[in-house]
């Protein structure tokens, strides 16, 4: 059994920190829960399309920029 582990997103992690802006802030104006973009930014969870389009939108990246998992 391999075991994986977590990989931070860290590219939304800079790009919300370059625009000085909060996790908490960003899942208020994105309407996603707080608790789930958390996930999200620290690579516990990779979001369904929609949520990713969301996302990339708000931070002005391209979507491989951020998800290139996917």
């Amino acid at each position: 059994m391999q075991i994986t582990h977590r990989v931070p997103n860290k590219s939304i992690k800079e790009a919300l920190q370059a625009k000085g802006i909060s996790q908490v802030q960003a899942a208020f104006d994105l309407e996603i829960n707080r608790v789930a973009f958390n996930y999200i930014a620290n690579g516990w969870e990779i979001p369904g399309p929609v949520t990713r389009i969301k996302i990339c939108h708000y931070l002005d990246l391209p979507e491989r920029a951020l998800f290139p998992e996917v």
